[in-house]
């Protein structure tokens, strides 16, 4: 049953605060897209 967290596991081994890390970094570059998203048409509604 703790076979993925022995020494002996093939894989990747990484730290809890580098996937926390990792995750803010995505959930902040997701929310850049949705923003430059919304700029993005607003612009192009008002140059219509």
């Amino acid at each position: 049953m703790l076979w993925f967290y022995t020494d002996d596991a093939p894989g990747l081994k990484i730290s809890p605060t580098v996937v926390l890390i990792m995750t803010l970094c995505f959930i902040a570059f997701v929310t850049a897209l949705h923003v430059f998203g919304k700029i993005y048409c607003a612009k192009a509604g008002a140059e219509l």
